[in-house]
């Protein structure tokens, strides 16, 4: 018997010869197949095809980014021009996520015509990346763990609260990242068979971390995480740890500035922008990754342990040092200064933006399905790295539990924390069902395989969320509404179309309605849910929550052309000046062009005040 069959016969999971076991190994992946395509069939499958109903306002704009790209705007321009005219608003988001659409609707066009093959495009390109995902998925937990652990990972990957982030119509860039963080963990994980895997292997940690970051920041304590194990495994002495080590660093400071420049106009080069690659965060990746090349490099004349470990601290210090002397302000406040209305009214009702403290109130279902799943795979994977055979064992769940815990500690300052976390917890959620499955079905120790069921089930997120939904269906309480970023009735494409009979010009509108706007009609808008458009945001939100003067004073600040909103979003809000015009009152400076009995609603400014 060879030593890997040896090994493998020795994994929980391993073929025992039981009939359970036999029947479980045959079940378990048309369970796990079948439970991922639910990710793809229960989504409304016709209205993102035919009527480019996207589920939230991030895919619907990033669709907008896109056809603006493939009808001619530059690719180095990546301002919104709608959005606060007449100067537009630079969005942060990356080209490397619209360059893959772009070419899918570019391919169909000829053939369906561009809106149906926008649609078309914006529900299968997720499912490619949910496949791509799973396969690699499940091709990293059969190396480690075994076939039916692997299964088993593709099935707690389905049951994630995040895996809705690959459905159809979900093309915002959270799933690539999710994807590239997944690779990232499997590069400095994995064993390194050789010099020339291991340098493989770190040059595509250093590229998938540069890809990431040019997508967007919220991989960046990640890629740090996974920088800090491949230095750690260099410098207590892992063979091949220094070819790793040296490869990842060095290409993380080359593809970095590489995939900045493929992507941004050469004017903007030195423009400091705190939210998006931009010379901070490259100048941390630079000297971070050449700092990690250099000591990998010179690590010969130090001896493994301290001598190491004291050599990287310097080389982390050198790069550290000067970034927090010239960019502190990034790590302070990345989001730049918000007017306190966008703040508390907007930001702080963002259902993916709230701490902890807000979520238990507001989304308790994300705290339970969300943080409590990345938490007791944390917990799990540490105890698991303290009762490993193997130092190769222990090295990579100690990773994976850092890479939890450090989804847990951002999720508690913004929900969005779960997002990127999320690609290391099917890694340890299939491992612990398949050794729960394992104590069930060979008897004996009821209470230990209760314990290890429980723990594995409270990993996969739908089902540890399950309880509490149920609860709160049969005692009719749910929690206050936070601020609904999927796009309502009353912002669907055909509502919105009814605003195409009129003259393009500048609407005021609900935040939440401007994205919508952009994608179905011709028209600029002054707001959307984005911070870099907080002005706009606060002349939005005072307009509509306030009296006739504040919406006088947004029309002014604006130069909106037009007023629009929704009737039965104004009923939250009896005492604003939105809610009376939105039931018939009349003013001199505004004249309906809009007013049937939809919900939708719009006058024109035809005396500006």
């Amino acid at each position: 018997m060879t030593p890997a069959a040896s090994e493998r016969r020795g994994r929980p999971g391993a073929d025992d010869g039981r009939s359970g076991a036999l029947a479980l190994d045959v079940v378990m992946p048309a369970l796990a197949l079948f439970s991922a395509a639910m990710v793809v069939v229960t989504a409304p499958l016709t209205g993102i095809v035919r009527e480019l109903s996207l589920p939230d306002t991030d895919d619907a704009m990033r669709l907008v980014q896109v056809l603006d790209l493939i009808r001619g705007q530059d690719w180095f321009d990546k301002v919104q021009h709608r959005l606060m005219p007449p100067a537009g608003t630079a969005m942060h988001w990356s080209r490397l996520v619209d360059a893959p659409i772009a070419f899918g609707i570019v391919a169909l066009r000829p053939i369906l015509g561009e809106r149906l093959a926008a649609g078309l495009v914006a529900a299968g390109w997720p499912v490619l990346l949910l496949a791509a995902y799973l396969v690699a998925l499940w091709c990293v937990a059969l190396r480690w763990h075994g076939p039916r652990a692997a299964w088993l990972a593709v099935l707690a990957a389905s049951q994630m609260t995040t895996i809705g982030l690959f459905a159809p119509g979900r093309i915002d860039h959270h799933n690539l990242q999710i994807l590239a963080i997944l690779g990232l963990i499997a590069a400095v994980c994995d064993p390194p068979a050789g010099r020339r895997g291991a340098v493989l292997r770190g040059s595509a940690a250093g590229i998938l971390s540069a890809m990431s970051l040019a997508i967007g920041l919220e991989s960046l304590p990640f890629v740090a995480a996974a920088g800090v194990a491949a230095t750690a495994t260099w410098a207590f002495g892992q063979p091949r740890a220094k070819a790793r080590l040296a490869a990842f660093g060095a290409s993380l400071a080359l593809a970095a500035p590489i995939l900045f420049a493929a992507e941004t106009a050469r004017v903007q080069w030195l423009t400091l922008r705190c939210d998006a690659l931009s010379p901070p965060w490259l100048l941390l990746a630079i000297l971070g990754g050449g700092g990690a090349a250099a000591a990998a490099l010179a690590g010969a004349r130090f001896r493994p342990g301290l001598p190491r470990l004291l050599l990287a601290a310097f080389m982390g210090a050198g790069a550290l040092t000067p970034f927090l002397a010239l960019y502190s302000g990034c790590v302070l406040n990345p989001l730049g200064s918000l007017p306190e209305i966008v703040r508390h009214d907007w930001l702080g009702m963002v259902a993916e933006a709230l701490q902890l403290t807000r979520a238990l109130v507001f989304s308790p279902e994300m705290v339970v399905g969300g943080i409590l799943p990345l938490a007791v795979g944390a917990a799990v994977a540490l105890v698991r790295a303290r009762t490993a055979t193997s130092d190769q064992t222990a090295y990579r769940e100690l990773v994976l539990a850092s890479m939890l815990a450090l989804g847990v500690a951002i999720a508690t300052l913004q929900l969005r924390g779960i997002y990127v976390a999320s690609a290391a917890l099917p890694l340890v959620a299939g491992p612990a069902l398949d050794r729960a499955l394992n104590r069930l079905l060979r008897g004996g120790e009821p209470a230990r395989a209760a314990v290890s069921l429980a723990l594995a089930l409270a990993m996969l997120g739908k089902a540890a969320a399950l309880p509490l939904t149920v609860a709160q269906a049969a005692f009719g309480r749910h929690p206050p509404a936070v601020v609904s970023r999927h796009i309502s009735d009353c912002a669907e494409g055909k509502r919105l179309e009814e605003l195409n009979g009129f003259a393009p010009g500048t609407l005021l509108a609900p935040v939440d309605l401007g994205t919508g706007i952009l994608l179905f009609t011709p028209h600029a808008i002054v707001a959307a849910p984005y911070h870099r458009a907080a002005e706009g945001i606060a002349a939005s939100l005072s307009a509509f929550s306030g009296a006739e003067e504040a919406m006088l004073a947004a029309v002014r600040s604006t130069g909106a052309d037009i007023v629009a909103l929704c009737r039965s979003w104004t009923e939250g809000n009896p005492g604003s000046f939105a809610y009376t015009l939105a039931r018939g009152a009349g003013v001199p400076w505004l004249e309906p062009i809009l007013a049937g009995p939809g919900d939708l609603m719009a006058w024109r400014v035809v005396r500006r005040p």
